[in-house]
C-alpha cells in the first residue's frame, strides 16, 4: 500500500514540477508547502499566509500568469475559483501530508507550522482524526504519532484547539494498547489540569479513562476507575463525567468476583442516589444489579433482585429499569426450587401487567413460564403451557412469544405419557409448518420428536425417529437437528 501511494504521489510531484511549475524548483517548493497546508486545513483562499508559510504563499501569489493554471492543474478543475483545494482522495492527501511532515519533523519551522494549522482548528482536527484512523499503525509515521501526538499539541492559550486536541487523544485511545493508552490518558490528565475550568476537556479525559479501563486487567482497571471517581468529584456539576464513571463501575463489576462486584455495585448505588435525574445512571446501577444477581447464590440473588425492585419503584416511568428487574426475576427463577420459582413467576406476571405496553417485559414473563413448566408435574405444566399459548396468541406478530410457547411444549413433552406427548409433538409440528424454513421452530419440533421416541414402545419409536430423519433431510445444515437424529438412531439400536 505504501509503495502504491508513494508511486502515485511521486507522479503528481513530477507533473507539478516539470509541467505545472515549468521546472521552477522554487515555485514547486512553495507549491508543496502551501498544498500541505491546504490539505491539512481543508483548502487555501489564495491570500498571504503568516509565519512559516509567508514566503511560500508570497512566491505563489507573485507568480503572475502562472498562478491560475497552477491552481487549476492542482485542483484538476479547468475553472479558476481562487481556491486551492486539498489533495484528494483523502487517503492520498493524508499520506502526502504525513510524509512531508515526517521529513520536516526536525526542521525549526515545524512547531510554528503545526500552530498555524491549529488556527483552523476544526478542519485540522478532522484531518488529524482521519490520519489516526487510517495511518496510526503505519511504522513509517510513528515519529509523528508517538508520545500521544505531542508534536501536534496546540498552545495552551488556544482553548478551542485544546478541546479538539483532547477529543483527538480520546479517539486515539481506541487504537492503542493498554500501555500506549495509559500514556495518552496521562497526557489528557495534564491537559485537563492546564484547563481546570473546562468541564468539556475534563469529559474527554473521563472518556479516555473509560476506554483505558476497558482494556485493562480487573486490578489495573480498578485503579483507573478510582481516577474517574476523583475526576467526578472534582467536577460534581458534570453529569457526563459521572455517567462515564457509572459505566466504568458497571464494566468493572462484570470482571470481578461476586464479593468484589457487590462492593462495586454499592458504589454505583451511591452514584445513582447522587444523580437521580435523568435515569441514565440509575439504569447503569440496574445493569450492575442484574449482572451481580446472575453470579450469586439463590439466597444472595433474592436480596439483589429486591434492590432491583426498589429501583424500579423509584423510577416507575423507566421501562428500561423495569425490564432489568424483569430479567433479574427470570434469572432468579432458574436458580430456585419449584415453589420459589412459582412465586417469582407470579411476580413477573404482576410486573408484566403493570407494564402492559412493554412486550420486552412480557417476554421475560413468558421465559419465566417456560422455566416454571420445566419443574412442574405434567398436569400443572400443561396449564402453564396453556398460558404461554395465550401469550403467543395475544402477540401474533411476534415469533419470540411463539418460540417460548414452543419451548414450553418441548419441556412438557419430556414428562408426559406417550399418548399425551404425541399430541404435544403434533402441536410442535404445526408450529414448525406455520414457520416453514425457520431452523428454530424446526429444532423445537425435532426435540419434541426425540423426547417422544424415548417414551414410546420400540415399533412406534421407529416411526417417530423416521419422522425425525425426514426433518433432518429438510434441514441438512442444522447440526442440532441432525445431531438429534443421530442420537435417536443410536438409542433405537441400543433397544
Amino acid at each position: 500500500m505504501d509503495a502504491l501511494l508513494e508511486n502515485i504521489i511521486e507522479r503528481y510531484r513530477e507533473h507539478w514540477l516539470n509541467t505545472v511549475c515549468d521546472g521552477d524548483k522554487q515555485l514547486f517548493k512553495a507549491l508543496e508547502e502551501v498544498l500541505v497546508y491546504a490539505t491539512a486545513v481543508g483548502g487555501w483562499n489564495l491570500t498571504e499566509l503568516p509565519g512559516p508559510l509567508e514566503a511560500a504563499s508570497q512566491t505563489l501569489l507573485e507568480s503572475g500568469q502562472m498562478l491560475e493554471p497552477l491552481v487549476c492543474a492542482v485542483n484538476e478543475d479547468p475553472t479558476f475559483r481562487e481556491w486551492l483545494s486539498p489533495l484528494e482522495p483523502d487517503l492520498i492527501g493524508e499520506f502526502y501530508v504525513l510524509d512531508y511532515l515526517d521529513d520536516k519533523l526536525d526542521n525549526d519551522y515545524f512547531p510554528a507550522l503545526v500552530q498555524l494549522f491549529w488556527e483552523r482548528a476544526e478542519n485540522f482536527w478532522s484531518f488529524l482524526n482521519r490520519c489516526i484512523q487510517n495511518y496510526y499503525k503505519e511504522e513509517r509515521f510513528q515519529a509523528l504519532f508517538r508520545g500521544s501526538l505531542a508534536v501536534f499539541q496546540p498552545k495552551p492559550e488556544n482553548t478551542s484547539a485544546a478541546l479538539l486536541f483532547a477529543e483527538l487523544l480520546e479517539n486515539l485511545t481506541l487504537f492503542q494498547s493498554p500501555e500506549e493508552a495509559t500514556q495518552t490518558v496521562n497526557t489528557l490528565k495534564e491537559l485537563s489540569e492546564k484547563h481546570s475550568d473546562s468541564d468539556e476537556i475534563a469529559l474527554q479525559y473521563a472518556w479516555g479513562l473509560y476506554w483505558l479501563a476497558n482494556k485493562q486487567s480487573p486490578e489495573a482497571a480498578a485503579q483507573t476507575v478510582d481516577m474517574l471517581k476523583e475526576l467526578s468529584e472534582k467536577h460534581p456539576g458534570s453529569y457526563g463525567i459521572a455517567n462515564e464513571y457509572a459505566w466504568s463501575l458497571f464494566y468493572l463489576s462484570r470482571d470481578q468476583s461476586p464479593e468484589e462486584a457487590a462492593q462495586t455495585v454499592g458504589r454505583l448505588e451511591l452514584l445513582a442516589e447522587q444523580y437521580p435525574k435523568p435515569d441514565n445512571i440509575a439504569f447503569r446501577y440496574a445493569y450492575g444489579l442484574l449482572y451481580l444477581s446472575c453470579t450469586q447464590s439463590p439466597e444472595e440473588a433474592v436480596r439483589t433482585v429486591d434492590k432491583l425492585k426498589e429501583l424500579a419503584e423509584k423510577h416507575p416511568s423507566s421501562d428500561e429499569i423495569a425490564r432489568e428487574y424483569a430479567i433479574g426475576l427470570f434469572s432468579l427463577a432458574k436458580k430456585q426450587s419449584p415453589k420459589e420459582t412459582a412465586q417469582t413467576v407470579e411476580t413477573l406476571k404482576e410486573l408484566s401487567e403493570e407494564y402492559s405496553d412493554s412486550n420486552k417485559i412480557t417476554l421475560e414473563y413468558a421465559k419465566g413460564l417456560v422455566t416454571l413448566s420445566g419443574v412442574q408435574p405434567p398436569e400443572k405444566a400443561a396449564q402453564t403451557v396453556d398460558i404461554l399459548k395465550k401469550l403467543s396468541e395475544e402477540h401474533p406478530g411476534s415469533d419470540e412469544f411463539t418460540l417460548e410457547y414452543a419451548n414450553g411444549l418441548v419441556d412438557l413433552s419430556r414428562n408426559q405419557s406417550p399418548e399425551a406427548a404425541a399430541q404435544t409433538v403434533n402441536t410442535l409440528k404445526e408450529l414448525s409448518e406455520e414457520h416453514s424454513g425457520s431452523d428454530e421452530f424446526a429444532l423445537q419440533y425435532a426435540m419434541g420428536l426425540f423426547n417422544l421416541s424415548l417414551a414410546q414402545p420400540l415399533a412406534e419409536a421407529k416411526d417417530t425417529v423416521a419422522k425425525l430423519g425426514e426433518l433432518a433431510k429438510q434441514y441438512p445444515n442444522s447440526e442440532e437437528i441432525n445431531g438429534l437424529y443421530t442420537l435417536a438412531r443410536f438409542n433405537l439400536a441400543k433397544r
